[in-house]
This record gives C-alpha cells, sequence and structure tokens, in this order.
C-alpha cells in the first residue's frame, strides 16, 4: 500500500470515528436531555412524551409513538408525539415487535398489513420493545415518510431510550405501590402520586402500618378472648370485649343487636364511654323492620359506615333518627350465620365525628365475626345441653314407656330369626314366645306374613328403614289391620356381625276404618252438587271440590293457599257481610251467610253459605270447612218476588199506605187513593192520615185506641174514614207500626159487605125459622101417624057396620054421627101437619145466585177448613122454588158433606149446570122425574168416609142420623119432605172411604097437575076378589083386622098378621098362595118396603098394595107398590086398588 492510499485509509478511519463520536455526542445530549425531562415532569406521562419528542427529533423521524399490547393480536397507541395523529390501535402480530427493528421501505417488507389510516403516507421505520416487569409488552415505534430514512445509529438510540424508560418504569411502578400501601392506611391522602412519594418517605409508611399491626394485636387478643371464652361467662366476656374495641375504635358507645325470630330486634349487650347515657334499656323487643336500610349491605357483609351523619342528604331518614339519638358518626358491621344476618356491632361517636379507615372496618369486622360466632356457640351449647337432657329424659322414661306402649315389638337377628318379643298393653302377642323365639319367620308365621317380612327386611338393607307395610290379620273372630315399620339395627363389628332388625307393629284398625269413612266422606266431597272449600286457619285455600272448580271456573292449582276473597269478591258484594264473616273467622267460630260472587268468566252468581271450623286433636283451630249452595236462581226468584210484591201493592184492591212518624204520606196505592178521592198522580207527600177521618172520629181513635197500638205495635179494628166528597167509608183497618215509628195501613172497603151481612141474616133468620117449622112438622107427622091408624080402626068399624045394619034406622045414625067424628079428627090430623108447615111462595130464581148465598152462610172459617170449591155455570140456571127451601137444601146438604169425616177434613165442592147427563140412570132415593118438565142439576161431593151401608136405605126416615148424639136424624127428612112438595128428584151415591156425592134435580117450571083419569079406569073396570087369597100387613092388630074385614065383603079370602116376620114367612113358605099383599110402611124391625121386595122375589111376584099414613115416606119405593093409599081408608077405595093390583 503506498503512502498515499495509506494516509487516505487513515483519514477514512478519523472520519469515522469522528463521525462517530458526534454522533455519541448527540445520542448523549439526546439521553442526558430525555433524564431531565423525566425527572423534571409532574407526571410520568408528560416526562415520557418529552422523551419521545427528544427521540424524534434526535433521528430526524416524522413521529413518534408508544404501542401497549392489546386484545386480539393489536397494540394500541398509549403516546403519539403529534396529537393530531390521535390514538389509533395497530393490527400487528406481536411477534413482529418482540425485537428491535429497522425497516428501510415499508411497503416491500410486508410486515405491516393492517396499519391506521393515519399512518397511510409512511415508509420506513425504528421500532424497540420495552421490557419492564409485572407490566403490560410496550413497543416505541419511529415512523418517516422518506425511505431508508433511519440508520443503525439511530437503532442505537432508540435502544437506549428503551432502556431508560424501563427504569423509569420501574421507579413509578415502586411509587405506586408505596401510593396504593398509603391509601390502605389512609385513604383521606389526594395528592399525586409523584408529589407524595416526593414529599414523603418510607417513615411515614411504616407509621402506618405501625397502627395497623397494634390495632391487629389488639383485635386478635380481643377475639382470642372472646373464642376461648366458656359458655357460663360469654355475656361478661362479649362486654369486655365492646369496651376494649370501644376504646381503641374511639368510640362513645359500642353495642351488639341480635335478631330474634321471627321479626324482632334486641340490644344484648352494651359498653358506653364515661358521661354517656345508655340506651339498652329502651332498645328491647323492636321491629326488625328498623333495619330495612342496611338489610341489603349487612346480608351483603358490607358495613354500614357513616362518617359526618350532618353530611347526609337533608330528607334522609336515617339522618333524622341518628340526629334525635346525638350520633355525630355510625359504623356498623354485619354478624351472619351460614350466609344469613342474624345482628350487628354498632359504633357510636357523640362528641365528636370519627372517620374509620378501611383497615379498622376490616378488623372491627372480625371482632363483630367472633362476638356473633360465640353467641351462636353459646346457642348451640344451650340447644345441645337442652337436647342432652332430653335425650336423658327421653331415655328413662323409655324402658317405662315401652311396656306401656300399644304396640308390639320385634327384634330380629340378621338372618331374621326372631330374638326379642315385646307385646304392647293392648296389643298382645298372636303366638306363645316360646314357640317364636330363635325361630324364622317361615317357621312360624302364615306364607304371605312371612313373605311380607322378607319384603320389609329387603326394604331396610336397601334403604335403611321401611314403613307404611300393611296388613290383615284375623284375631278373636274378627278382622283387624296393622302397620310395620322397621329399621335396621347397627352392627356390633365392622364385619358386619350382629345387625338385625326392629320391627313396630302398630294395631290400625280404628284408624283404618276411620281413614276408609273420610276416604268415602271426601268421594262424598267431591261428588256433592254443593260447592266446598277447605281452608288453613289464615284462611287460605288447602283443597277444593270439583263442583266448586266447575262453577268459578278456577282450578286447585291455580288457587292453593290464596284467599278466597282475593278472586271471588266483586264490588257489589255487600261489604257489611264480608265484615261479619271475617270477624266470625278471626274469633274462630262457625258463621252462615249468602254472599255475591264472581267467576273466573266475570258472570255473578249468589251462595248460600255455611263455614264451620276445623280443630285438631287439642281443640285448637285448625282451618275451616265451608259448604256453599248456588241459590242464583233464588235469589233471582226473590227479587221477581220483590219486583211481584210492589206490583202487587201497587195493584191489590185493598188500600196500602205507609205513613212517616209524624202522619205524613210516604207511599199510597191506588186502591186506597181512590178509596178517599186522591187523585193518581197527586202528591201525597203534604197529606196526613188525619186528612182522612172526622174530628170525631180522631178523637175516639187516638183516645181508645192508639194507646193499643203504641203498647202491642199492631192494630186491627173498623174505622170510619171521610171521603173528600163528604160521604164516610165503613173500613175495616190494620196497622203497624214499622221500625222508625211510621205506620204500615191495610184497609178494606166494608159499606157494601156491611150490607151483605144484613141480608145474610135476614136469610139466616128464616132458615132457622123455617128449619124449626120443618122439624115441628114432622114431629107433628109422627103424631098424625098414630092417630091416623086410631081414625082407621073406626072409620074402617063404621063402613063394615054400615052394610050389617041397613034395617036399623037407630043403628045407621048413631054410625053416621061416629063417621062425622071421624071425619073432623082426620081434618083435625090433616090441619095439624098443614098448620106447622105454611104454604111456602114460590117463584123462578137463579140457582146460581141461591147457591152463592148458601157458600157464604157457611161462613168463612168452615170454607177455609173444607177447601169448599164451587163451579160456576156461565149461563143462568132458572128453578122454580123458594128460596128458603131451596137454601135449606143446599146447607144441609153442604153441611153434612162438611161433617162427612171423622177427623173433620174434608174438602166440599158444589158444581152445577151439568145438565141431564149427569143424572143418575136408576130412580131417584127421593122424589120422582117428571119426562114433562126441564131441569137444573148441581151436585155436592165430599171426600169423607163415606156412608155405612147399612143405614144407606134408611136416610131419609126421621131420627136416622151418622153422627150418634151430636145429631138429630132430622136433616135428611125435611130435605126429602121439601124436595117432593117441589117435585125434585134426589140420588145419593156413596163410596166407603172415598166420599158421597149427592145430585139434586129441580125443576125449571111449576109442575102441572097429574092426570089420574087412566088410573081410574082401570080401577073400575077390574073383577071383584072372589077366591083370592089376599096377605094384610100391620103392626096394629085392630088396622089389619079392619083392613082384611073390608076385603072379605068383597070375597077375598084374607090372611090378617100383626108380625111383619110372621108375613115373611108365611109368603116364603106358600109363594103360590097369594094374589096380593096389603101392608103398613112404618113397623118395626121391618117395613113394608121389605114386604114388598120379598114378594118381588116370588115367582110369579106378588103385587103390594101400601096402606100408610105416612105415604110421603114411600116415595122413594114407589115401584115397589102397585098403590099407595093413605090412612085411613076407605073400603071402596081398599077393595078398588087390590082389584087393580090383582088384576094387573
Amino acid at each position: 500500500m503506498s503512502r498515499s492510499e495509506e494516509l487516505l485509509s487513515v483519514l477514512a478511519d478519523r472520519e469515522r470515528l469522528l463521525k462517530q463520536e458526534r454522533i455519541s455526542a448527540r445520542h448523549a445530549k439526546t439521553l442526558f436531555a430525555a433524564i431531565d425531562a423525566l425527572h423534571s415532569s409532574e407526571e410520568p406521562e408528560q416526562g415520557i412524551k418529552q422523551v419521545l419528542e427528544l427521540t424524534r427529533d434526535a433521528t430526524g423521524a416524522t413521529l413518534a409513538v408508544l404501542l401497549v399490547t392489546g386484545e386480539n393480536d393489536t397494540f394500541r397507541t398509549k403516546l403519539a408525539t403529534d396529537p393530531g395523529f390521535g390514538l389509533p390501535s395497530w393490527r400487528i402480530k406481536p411477534s413482529i415487535l418482540q425485537r428491535k427493528r429497522r425497516v428501510t421501505d415499508l411497503s416491500e417488507t410486508g410486515l405491516f398489513p393492517e396499519m391506521p389510516l393515519q399512518a397511510g403516507e409512511f415508509r420506513s421505520c425504528l421500532s424497540v420493545p420495552v421490557e419492564a416487569p409485572d407490566e403490560e409488552p410496550m413497543v416505541i415505534l419511529l415512523l418517516s415518510g422518506e425511505v431508508a430514512k433511519f440508520t443503525s445509529a439511530d437503532l442505537d438510540l432508540l435502544q437506549r431510550i428503551a432502556n431508560l424508560l424501563k427504569n423509569v418504569f420501574d421507579r413509578i411502578r415502586l411509587a405506586h405501590r408505596n401510593a396504593v400501601l398509603a391509601r390502605i392506611v389512609d385513604r383521606s391522602s389526594s395528592s399525586p402520586l409523584s408529589n407524595y412519594f416526593s414529599d414523603s418517605s418510607f417513615d411515614v409508611l411504616s407509621r402506618a402500618f405501625a397502627h395497623v399491626v397494634d390495632w391487629q394485636r389488639h383485635i386478635v387478643d380481643i377475639a382470642n378472648n372472646l373464642l376461648d371464652a366458656r359458655s357460663e361467662v360469654i355475656d361478661p366476656a362479649i362486654n369486655t370485649a365492646l369496651a376494649r374495641t370501644g376504646k381503641l375504635a374511639r368510640s362513645d358507645r359500642t353495642y351488639v343487636f341480635r335478631l330474634r325470630p321471627p321479626d324482632r330486634l334486641d340490644n344484648t349487650h352494651e359498653w358506653v364511654a364515661d358521661g354517656i347515657e345508655p340506651m339498652i334499656d329502651e332498645l328491647q323487643d323492636m321491629p326488625d323492620s328498623m333495619l330495612e336500610d342496611w338489610r341489603g349491605p349487612f346480608e351483603a357483609g358490607e358495613p354500614v359506615d357513616i362518617p359526618d351523619v350532618n353530611a347526609l342528604p337533608e330528607d334522609s331518614v336515617v339522618r333524622e333518627v341518628l340526629q334525635m339519638q346525638g350520633i355525630q358518626s355510625l359504623l356498623a358491621v354485619p354478624m351472619r350465620l351460614n350466609g344469613k344476618l342474624t345482628g350487628f356491632v354498632g359504633y357510636d361517636a357523640v362528641r365528636s365525628t370519627r372517620k374509620f379507615l378501611p383497615v379498622e372496618i376490616e378488623l372491627l369486622q372480625s371482632v363483630a365475626n367472633a362476638i356473633g360466632v360465640v353467641m351462636d356457640r353459646a346457642a348451640a351449647e344451650a340447644r345441645a345441653r337442652d337436647a342432652h337432657a332430653r335425650l336423658r329424659e327421653e331415655r328413662d322414661r323409655f324402658q317405662a314407656t315401652l311396656a306401656a306402649i300399644p304396640d308390639l315389638l320385634l327384634e330380629l337377628d340378621a338372618e331374621g330369626r326372631f330374638v326379642s318379643y315385646g307385646a304392647g298393653a293392648q296389643l298382645p302377642p298372636a303366638y306363645p314366645l316360646e314357640e317364636v323365639l330363635h325361630r324364622l319367620p317361615e317357621e312360624v308365621l302364615p306364607a304371605h306374613l312371612a313373605q311380607l317380612m322378607r319384603k320389609i327386611m329387603a326394604t331396610v338393607e336397601k334403604e335403611g328403614y321401611a314403613n307404611g307395610f300393611r296388613y290383615p290379620m284375623v284375631v278373636g273372630g274378627e278382622q283387624r289391620w296393622f302397620e310395620v315399620s322397621a329399621a335396621g339395627k347397627c352392627a356390633q363389628s365392622e364385619g358386619g356381625g350382629g345387625g338385625g332388625f326392629v320391627f313396630l307393629i302398630h294395631d290400625i284398625t280404628e284408624s283404618y276404618r276411620q281413614q276408609r269413612q273420610i276416604q268415602r266422606l271426601g268421594r262424598i266431597a267431591e261428588l256433592t252438587s254443593n260447592l266446598v272449600i277447605i281452608t288453613d286457619a289464615a284462611g287460605r285455600i288447602d283443597w277444593v271440590n270439583p263442583a266448586f272448580e266447575s262453577r268459578s271456573g278456577w282450578k286447585l292449582a291455580e288457587i292453593e293457599g290464596r284467599n278466597p276473597a282475593d278472586f271471588l269478591q266483586t264490588e257489589e258484594t255487600d261489604r257489611d257481610t264480608l265484615q261479619r264473616i271475617s270477624t266470625a273467622l278471626r274469633e274462630g267460630k262457625p258463621v252462615q251467610a249468602q254472599l255475591l260472587n264472581r267467576n273466573r268468566a266475570g258472570e255473578d252468581y249468589w251462595i248460600a253459605k255455611d263455614i264451620q271450623p276445623l280443630t285438631d286433636e287439642e281443640g285448637r283451630l285448625d282451618g275451616f270447612v265451608s259448604v256453599q249452595t248456588d241459590i242464583t236462581e233464588l235469589q233471582e226468584a226473590h227479587q221477581r218476588a220483590l219486583r211481584v210484591r210492589a206490583l202487587a201493592m201497587e195493584t191489590a184492591s185493598d188500600g196500602i199506605a205507609i205513613s212517616d212518624a209524624k202522619g205524613g204520606y210516604i207511599f199510597m196505592n191506588a186502591a186506597h187513593r181512590e178509596m178517599f178521592g186522591v187523585e193518581p198522580h197527586e202528591d201525597i207527600s203534604q197529606l196526613s192520615w188525619q186528612n182522612f177521618v172526622s174530628p170525631e172520629e180522631k178523637f175516639r181513635f187516638m183516645k181508645y185506641e192508639w194507646p193499643k197500638l203504641a203498647a202491642t205495635g199492631a192494630w186491627r179494628g173498623e174505622l170510619t174514614g171521610l171521603h173528600r166528597d163528604g160521604r164516610h167509608v165503613q173500613q175495616e183497618v190494620t196497622l203497624s207500626v214499622a221500625d222508625d215509628g211510621g205506620l204500615v195501613c191495610f184497609t178494606r172497603d166494608i159499606s157494601e159487605k156491611r150490607s151483605l151481612e144484613i141480608e145474610q141474616a135476614r136469610l139466616r133468620d128464616d132458615l132457622q125459622l123455617a128449619q124449626r117449622r120443618e122439624t115441628i112438622a114432622h114431629l107433628a107427622s109422627g103424631v098424625a101417624h098414630d092417630l091416623n091408624n086410631l081414625v082407621a080402626v073406626v072409620s074402617g068399624t063404621v063402613s063394615l057396620l054400615e052394610g050389617q045394619c041397613k034395617g036399623s034406622a037407630e043403628i045407621q045414625s048413631g054410625l053416621t054421627r061416629i063417621k062425622r067424628a071421624m071425619d073432623a079428627a082426620q081434618d083435625l090430623v090433616a090441619g095439624l101437619r098443614s098448620s106447622t108447615r105454611p104454604k111456602a111462595t114460590r117463584a123462578t130464581l137463579d140457582l146460581r145466585n141461591v147457591v152463592s148465598e148458601a157458600v157464604d152462610l157457611l161462613g168463612s172459617e168452615r170454607r177455609k177448613k173444607h177447601g169448599i170449591m164451587v163451579d160456576f155455570s156461565g149461563a143462568a140456571m132458572p128453578v122454580w122454588a123458594n128460596q128458603t127451601e131451596l137454601l135449606q137444601v143446599i146447607l144441609n146438604l153442604m153441611l153434612n158433606a162438611c161433617e162427612s169425616s171423622a177427623d173433620g177434613t174434608s174438602h166440599v165442592s158444589i158444581a152445577m149446570g151439568m145438565g141431564s147427563d149427569c143424572i143418575p140412570a136408576r130412580m131417584p132415593d127421593v122424589g120422582e122425574l117428571n119426562a114433562d118438565l126441564g131441569y137444573s142439576v148441581f151436585q155436592v161431593s165430599d171426600t169423607g168416609d163415606g156412608l155405612d151401608p147399612e143405614i144407606a136405605d134408611r136416610l131419609f126416615e126421621s131420627h136416622v142420623t151418622t153422627k150418634g148424639s151430636a145429631g138429630t136424624g132430622m136433616g135428611l127428612a125435611i130435605i126429602a119432605g121439601i124436595l117432593r112438595d117441589n117435585g125434585c128428584a134426589l140420588w145419593f151415591d156413596s163410596v166407603p172411604k172415598k166420599g158421597v156425592t149427592v145430585t139434586v134435580a129441580w125443576p125449571e117450571k111449576e109442575p102441572l097437575p097429574k092426570d089420574r083419569g087412566h088410573f081410574a079406569e082401570r080401577i073400575a073396570s077390574a073383577a071383584k076378589l072372589t077366591g083370592h087369597h089376599i096377605l094384610v100387613v100391620d103392626d096394629v092388630e085392630d088396622v089389619g083386622d079392619v083392613l082384611s074385614e073390608m076385603l072379605e065383603t068383597d070375597g077375598a079370602v084374607t090372611v090378617a098378621v100383626s108380625d111383619p116376620q110372621e108375613a115373611l114367612d108365611l109368603l116364603a113358605e106358600n109363594p103360590g098362595l097369594w094374589s096380593a099383599v096389603v101392608t103398613d110402611f112404618d113397623m118395626i124391625d121391618i117395613t113394608g118396603v121389605d114386604i114388598a121386595k120379598a114378594a118381588a122375589r116370588l115367582d110369579p111376584p106378588v103385587p103390594c098394595v101400601l096402606v100408610t099414613a105416612l105415604p110421603d115416606h114411600a116415595a122413594k119405593n114407589r115401584q115397589l107398590f102397585h098403590s099407595i093409599l093413605a090412612k085411613p081408608v076407605e073400603a071402596i077405595a081398599l077393595i078398588r086398588h087390590v082389584r087393580a093390583a090383582v088384576s094387573a
């Protein structure tokens, strides 16, 4: 190498060294400036930013940024020298920047595929990682818009800057940790971290830690003393702990509050500083609702710290309460057991405010925890002592109880062999003990019971116990039910040897039967149409039956546990009724009520509910059962009835009025208005009842009747009202005093009734007079009958003697005088009968009107008792009659119908207008029908006992009665006489035990005289009686003899008998002998009707001629007789009628 080349090489090296020196000097200057910037900056971030700016300027970069590792392969910009660049995110793989890099052209390397938009103009870059322990990875990035802008010296400078920042970051982290430790001790420090550490030292920190250590020492000692305290000295230990803790915490009052189930709060312990008033006695048995504002933090395990009560908001309730107690600061730390709040420990500052440090609060919490632990431990130990005491007591009683227990105790070994057999007091063993011990169930018991025991043992081996197994067994001839419970015995060794089973057998026969009964009752409750609800003692639903679910629309699963009132009541439900029910339920009493409910569909319905309390075995209230009946239709009917009642009051024919306590009208129906002339729409509020009576009547009523009304609350009587037109109104009035002192008045105009009563009184008098006359007439008829028999004997004898003494004028003269005397006697008898029954005046009457009058005369009581029904015809029913006689007939028949049953309960009806179709086809029982006449027909029917057949044929005879001593036997006889006199006919139909129907046909017009010419011609043409045998029957022997002698004058052969039974025998013994029979009617035991019937039964029949003093009485049986002649009879008349009978 030449000298020049060598010189050039040296110069080149020197230039290189100079250049390096310049770069190093520039870098050193930059580093010193960076150090100054970091130390002089108030905030670390500010110093770091200045360092980045120095580095940018030293390297000629366009932009310097500090990147921090972010999420999802990104870096976020921590600092940038250009504020306009912002703090964008860089999507760069972390591995790219984990080592230093110098990139000359970013577009060619592909190392930065996703740069922020702001970095799109940059072409070259330098990057160096900053490794700071315990910090997230960071990178310093220099960017330039020129290609290959940076040199290796720039990269070296950037590395040095990164090392410098690493040391700075270490210092910042250390300062930050010191500040955090200081704030743990005292959070009140608000100075910046840099200023704080620059003005403080570790001496301050050490003093703070010394304070904490001192607290910890005291707190640990307090807690240890608490935890070491025995249960019997827990309370003094807690009081000591509160005193020490209160002094340590500079508290004026320290206390413990304990929650007591279910909802009470007690101040159990308290310590107070000198001069502070204790509060423990005033803070007992308080509601735990006082903790509501603090319950949330307490249950989360957080304290309640109030450094300054006066700093609380003005409207704070807590501030007001604490200020009232003179408390300026308060700290309350919770006590909890198994995560559940049990109480709290409180610290009150009364004299001045007190700010607790966080570490102090944490340490005080540990004291609260210790207090809670020892209190819970003491309570648990107390419970354990009680449990042990109870266990000892139970163990002591066990042997005695075992002997008295009503169950059977069996002990079996592991194989199932019987080991012990303890028979209960009420359940003796079914097998002798010596036959059971050390034997298997299969060797002793029936197969099904042995199988059951094996099944139970298998269940015990699997589950550890078994219960609920039931079986029946015949004991003493009765099937009984038993229940088995079993458990396993503990093994005596680890190998399991010595284990076994204990069986307890209980006789459940009675409970089984009761359970079956309960099941049946439950089934009935399910099937009943009534609505059934069962609730607990608080009224919450336990069960409802299907009928309730159906009617209400609510299912049991939806309403179980709810109160029925919550979903059944409506705004229309009566509140008074609800209150009454609620009161009864609170008192545990039964209650009945009617209530409006609403079902789920919104439909209202009425129920009648009967609620009964349910009690347990000791008589304590266990719940209620409510049985409800749906009465919706009944209530709707009741409402309709109320409307109908109101309508009935308004439309009633009787006057109805209501007045207030002062006598003023508040209601008056139409009938009342019409009665006194009040217009239909006239305002009655200004009217009084005194406006409608005369002053005299008012005076009489107020003096004599009003006191009765006031005393009894009701009055009934007659008043004379005053119509507005001045006329008097006869009233029948009923008055009632209302609850408000007013009057309810029912009045009826009885003016017309009075007139009818007068008319009825007249008719009643006429009827009584007519009845007396008829009675006398019948009595006179009986007398006439006897007199006629005597007259008949004398007159008949005279007739016979006249024929035999024709030659003796003197005898003839005497006979004539006797005959005239007999005629006079006969006229006297006839006159006796006619004088007692004057001739009745007859006219055409309407049968309907007479029947109405007769029914009225019966009286309302009799009409009501016998339910008398009258069936009126629509058209008029004319009859030719005397009104009194017709009334007599109708009244007698209806009175007999009313008395037709022994118990007097027969029902009576009278029907008219049926026409001739209802006339029986047989002959009338009384009277006779005239084919030439029209008849109006009526029927009287009853539902009585019916007629005894033995007296049916004699019913219309005098002195024949069905009423015993209560009757005279004249009523029907009188009726029969009236009916014959009026040309009527009567039929009497009786059904035993069902009643009687009497049909009467009354002529519509006056009957015409009978034409007897044809009958007279037949009598005149009849042949003489020569050779004919005639049987004469009369219980008066002389009359029979006279009649025989009369017939013998015409050639007849006669046999006269006075015993009717002898006559019947003669007819039966010689049936073909007799040509005719002449008989009397009224004889003892046997009547002329009986004789005539016997003669009619002969073959051939024998005709009968009736000769009687009572011809009317034979009218019913007229068809049995050829002729009916009245006594005394002339011989010529008798002979002619007997001739006619024989010839017929």
